[in-house]
């Protein structure tokens, strides 16, 4: 149980032979952004220096802010954030985009890409989503509210269905205007103007009678989600057309988790008070499913692994629970937190283990001829 292969031998020889296709055709990313990761890359970062390292790096640029502001608002989403403290985490969220566009950069300069860096980076990237948002959420003022409920599904959403698309293209093509590069921009822009104007300008009244300002960007981001989810329907279905309907297994264990989330959180007042812990516990299980998409995409595999027991067997125990109470929900909440992340952890360490062994490579060094 402790060890297992995820992959089998046919699986990982596909792995083997895999290929990473995709674009960023961003004017940000083009103009800006792709620039910039270059001229980092050639001026600070050594060739010796694996990519996974560069990853693990700006994915502490996330954590690092996040870990602080937990301990101001006591581990909720609610509280104040000092000004210096916004502009830091603003700061170190570009920091995070720009070595986010070096890692695979540093993967081509030193021929070291590989399946394993592509699963590195993008469940690096999918528990980035949940923390960059929890953060967000805070500094914002959305308080344990409807409010921080839609903006968590705002955020996630896209990044499933983006993932989604690229299983079906086979390969991950982002538009001119994308998450990944002007929505994280937008993101340092809010903490940054967070820590100028201070976090109680968001439950301020905005220019529309009885919207507060958050309320605002929270409006604009729905409109920027559903373009996104809607352009990734768009392109699956001009792929497939009459096959569409098949698509939607390898999305249903996202809006299973997804659904999970905002009905539990809506119905259970106690649950909500604990937004932060159940955010964590469903966005371990959202990068879960992720990186089985992930796993699927890279070994061609005709049926689905999305659909995973761990998953169903924590969202079917939170719903039982609710109605037929057997423990509080707050430290069952608590117990299938450590249960996910055990789970979560013991899926990661099995995969680097089988795609290391496989591929004759080292995670976090490179490995001389």
């Amino acid at each position: 149980m402790l060890i297992r292969d995820y992959l089998n031998e046919d699986e990982e020889k596909k792995m083997v032979n895999y290929k990473y296709k995709g674009a960023d055709y961003s004017i940000l990313y083009k103009y800006v952004l792709s620039p910039m990761a270059e001229w980092v890359l050639n001026t600070f970062i050594p060739l010796s220096l694996a990519p996974n390292v560069i990853t693990m790096i700006s994915f502490a640029c996330t954590v690092i802010p996040h870990i602080i502001i937990g301990f101001y608002v006591n581990w909720g989403v609610t509280g104040y954030v000092p000004a210096w403290l916004c502009i830091i985490t603003g700061v170190l969220k570009s920091l995070y985009s720009t070595l986010d566009n070096c890692d695979g950069k540093q993967a081509r300069r030193t021929k070291s890409s590989s399946p394993l860096g592509t699963l590195f980076d993008h469940g690096c990237d999918a528990m980035n989503v949940t923390i960059t948002y929890i953060s967000v959420a805070t500094v914002l003022q959305f308080d344990a509210s409807a409010t921080a409920i839609i903006g968590y599904l705002v955020g996630i959403a896209p990044f499933c269905t983006a993932l989604w698309e690229q299983f079906f293209l086979d390969g991950l093509y982002l538009p001119i205007i994308n998450g990944a590069s002007e929505g994280s921009y937008l993101v340092v822009f809010l903490f940054i103007f967070s820590g100028i104007k201070g976090v109680s300008f968001w439950k301020e009244e905005s220019l529309i009678p009885s919207v507060r300002n958050n309320q605002i960007i929270l409006f604009g981001c729905v409109l920027l989600a559903i373009l996104s989810v809607s352009s990734n329907f768009q392109n699956v279905y001009k792929k497939l057309k009459k096959d569409f309907n098949k698509t939607y297994i390898y999305l249903a264990p996202a809006a299973l988790i997804i659904v999970t989330y905002g009905l539990l959180l809506l119905q259970d007042e106690e649950l909500l008070k604990h937004y932060r812990l159940m955010t964590y516990m469903i966005g371990l299980n959202v990068t879960k499913y992720t990186l089985h998409l992930q796993l699927d995409h890279i070994t061609q595999r005709k049926e689905p692994s999305v659909f995973r027991k761990s998953t169903i067997a924590i969202l079917t125990t939170m719903f039982v629970n609710h109605f037929v109470r057997v423990l509080p929900s707050v430290l069952l909440l608590k117990i299938l937190l450590v249960v996910s992340l055990v789970v979560y952890v013991h899926l990661i360490l099995n995969i680097i283990r089988q795609f290391s062994k496989a591929l004759n490579i080292r995670v976090f060094s490179i490995k001389k001829d």
